[in-house]
């Protein structure tokens, strides 16, 4: 089943000067701060919009959209205070139906240099050219998958809504512009609601002059066109026109009235959805469920996102509309083609990439180049003839910087501790006499004597217990020579 091809008004976007600091399509790619700009994907009312890939120095790359704030609304500061605040509060949402905001922030430390907000790239359509797409090819949306899209929504408007800070106080977030263009559906059949934190900032520059901007008054709660105080009920409303929309197939209120569209939604006047009764089951318990979204005084609606998800599942189970996410996925790539993934991955080829990393041959090798010359001046000490040996009768290379535990055999932890019993670390005593230096020097020579047999009788053990050994020889050695300077100074 499904329902009308959705017929869309189309809403002009007005024209901003760009100051030259906006890219045009023949200056792609672009370096912009960490990012690299590759595609122009859109332009919204108050932001242009590209694809563009971040990458590390390690030659780590994502893909990210980054959203250039328009210069009249960058040059704001009221606009770009609240949009900081706001979007400091959206990057503490982590959920899989809201789309990631990630980054913040200006390119250059002037105060006008470009003003950018970076969020999750999702591969797909927004729910507006979804419908917009449907009118063309005169195809209906699947209902359950309406039914799905709304739900997923709710979902993510649920969590935003309930969040809190790390004492559990409250966020009091709210998204103020849920809208088809801000609910995302990749071709996985994921759905994501985006532009948390855009939408508060809005409100700042919002006037007669910007179509684009007041086009989202179609989807405004009576209390927000009139520009009272919102709370999450607002969102329960503008997801409640959403689900009127896609059940009607066509917008809740005419953009060419008499009556402009602002005003439409304050009196909030809500015609009857026409007969489903061909298209879905059980149409009464559906209408009443749009109804009570679609209340006019906030009182008279779901209490939360939450309460109208749970009443959707039941009628959704109910009545066997299940949707699938995999089928949402397929049913996108069979009706719309993958053509803009093939385009993206097009526009990415172009972009050039770092070298690879230095692998570890070139590490060493480099580490032998920059060795000091004084490394071999101890060369001819029996320890470092011992270590020398090891090296050379060794046939696996070393693994540099590793990280990985070293695997020691219960046996050499055992030879260990029988030395360490063997010869046990003696506290330096006061030196009185040129003999006592003596039998100190000849102390920490056996020592030295005793540690390098030892490497020299174990130098054929695997590398993790070489390497072990190694070690003690190394301290042992340290210890001695710390033990006879101790005892000489005092």
């Amino acid at each position: 089943m499904s329902v009308g091809a959705f017929r869309p008004t189309m809403h002009a976007v007005s024209t901003f000067p760009s100051g030259g600091s906006l890219l045009s399509e023949g200056e792609l790619p672009r370096a912009f701060g960490r990012y690299t700009l590759f595609d122009r994907i859109g332009q919204g009312g108050m932001a242009q919009i590209y694809l563009a890939r971040a990458e590390t120095e390690f030659g780590a790359t994502r893909l990210s959209v980054v959203k250039q704030i328009l210069p009249a609304f960058a040059a704001d500061p009221r606009f770009v205070e609240m949009l900081t605040y706001e979007a400091k509060l959206a990057a503490k949402l982590s959920h899989k139906h809201i789309v990631q905001v990630l980054d913040l922030g200006r390119v250059g430390p002037e105060a006008d240099s470009p003003l950018y907000i970076a969020m999750e790239y999702v591969e797909g359509f927004d729910l507006n050219a979804i419908l917009r797409m449907c009118t063309q090819l005169s195809v209906g949306l699947p209902v359950q998958h309406a039914l799905g899209i709304v739900a997923d929504t709710l979902e993510g408007l649920d969590y935003a809504h309930r969040r809190t800070d790390e004492d559990g106080t409250p966020l009091g977030i709210v998204h103020r512009d849920v809208s088809p263009s801000n609910v995302l559906i990749s071709y996985d059949g994921e759905v994501k609601l985006c532009d948390f934190g855009i939408a508060h900032a809005n409100t700042l520059v919002r006037d007669g002059s910007n179509e684009a901007l007041k086009g989202k008054a179609g989807y405004m709660s009576p209390e927000h066109a009139r520009g009272d105080a919102v709370d999450a009920r607002s969102d329960v409303f503008a997801a409640g026109v959403i689900l009127w929309e896609l059940l009607a197939g066509h917008r809740l209120y005419r953009s060419r009235s008499e009556v402009p569209l602002l005003e439409q939604a304050r009196r909030a006047e809500i015609p009857e959805l026409p007969d489903l009764s061909d298209k879905v089951p059980n149409e009464a318990h559906l209408r009443a469920i749009v109804s009570c979204a679609l209340a006019r005084s906030p009182d008279d609606r779901y209490p939360s996102a939450g309460a109208f998800l749970r009443a959707l599942d039941e009628y959704v189970a109910s009545s066997h509309l299940h949707a699938s996410r995999l089928k949402l996925g397929e049913w996108i790539s069979t009706t719309f083609g993958t053509e803009p993934i093939e385009r993206r991955r097009a526009s990415e080829a172009r972009l050039s990439k770092r070298p690879p990393p230095p692998s570890s041959e070139h590490i060493r090798a480099a580490a032998v180049q920059i060795a000091p010359e004084s490394a071999t001046v101890a060369s001819a000490t029996p320890l470092t003839k011992a270590l020398q040996s090891m090296q050379k009768s060794s046939e696996r290379p070393a693994k540099l910087a590793s990280t990985d535990p070293f695997p020691v055999s219960d046996g050499a932890m055992r030879a260990f501790k029988r030395e360490l019993e063997a010869h046990p670390p003696q506290p330096a005593t006061p030196i009185e006499s040129t003999a006592d230096v003596r039998g100190e020097v000849a102390r920490v020579a056996r020592a030295l004597e005793i540690q390098t047999k030892n490497a020299r009788a174990l130098a054929d053990a695997p590398p993790g217990e070489s390497r072990l050994l190694v070690a003690m020889v190394v301290v042992a050695a340290i210890a001695g020579f710390v033990a006879l300077a101790c005892a000489i100074v005092r």
